[in-house]
């Protein structure tokens, strides 16, 4: 059984970790996701970002949605909003250069 609880409290409000779960929600709406995505075809820019909030179908973004409603509001309440808002671009920039050939990690 999956019990959606969380158990811990927050003093501040998780404003950035929702506001990240809408963004991703509403580029499901989106009908040409490629011109967003990443490639090493393509220069870096603006879709070096904005892929890291588009998902690839319901299921992908309701578990990606999941995971950090449960998680990242933690992490939101300990380092602050602004420090929250540096890590996920810098990790998400991260991963999309891991996992392109322009890797240099």
């Amino acid at each position: 059984m999956f019990i959606f609880e969380k158990a811990n409290h927050n003093y501040r409000k998780p404003i950035l970790t929702l506001g990240f779960i809408f963004l991703s929600m509403l580029t499901l709406f989106f009908n040409n996701t490629e011109s967003y995505a990443f490639t090493p075809k393509k220069e870096f820019g603006f879709s070096i970002v904005s892929s890291i909030f588009f998902n690839s179908s319901f299921t992908e973004w309701l578990t990606n949605a999941v995971y950090l409603y449960m998680f990242a509001d933690n992490i939101e309440a300990v380092v602050g909003h602004f420090n929250f808002f540096i890590l996920i671009l810098l990790f998400g920039i991260l991963a999309n250069l891991k996992n392109s050939s322009l890797s240099f990690l």
